[in-house]
């Protein structure tokens, strides 16, 4: 998958964030995403980061994920389905592979509910900052 597949031009600066995105495990923050893409390519300001990202999210090549602490961040369309920790410490973001975790369907419909997706996210320390 490279930007240049959904039309639009093909730069340094795009090719390190979608790299970025690839190479991670677990969802990011822009703020996130512009410091590892310093590495790549030490020009790149943060108003291309929102830019790419947005078209990014506009051809469905990546998703956002709103954890507990309300800020947004990116990763890439899984087709597992996979539960998120969040370090309360240092505020990093993982990826968890929980399976798919079990609901009554039933018990939420007798109550009204409709159950289209889930998103379950543990909070905690991560072990870098235990």
């Amino acid at each position: 998958m490279t930007v240049q597949k959904i039309g639009k031009r093909r730069t340094q600066q795009r090719e390190a964030v979608l790299s970025i995105l690839q190479e991670t495990v677990g969802p990011l923050s822009i703020n996130d995403i512009h410091d590892l893409a310093t590495e790549y390519c030490p020009d790149i300001g943060i108003a291309t980061v929102y830019r790419t990202i947005k078209l990014l999210l506009e051809t469905d090549q990546v998703v956002q994920v709103i954890l507990p602490d309300g800020i947004g961040r990116y990763e890439l369309p899984d087709a597992a389905p996979h539960q998120h920790f969040l370090c309360e410490e240092c505020g990093r973001a993982f990826d968890l592979d929980l399976g798919k975790v079990s609901w009554s369907k039933s018990s939420f419909k007798r109550k009204g509910f409709r159950v289209e997706d889930q998103e379950l996210c543990l909070l905690g320390s991560c072990p870098d900052c235990r």
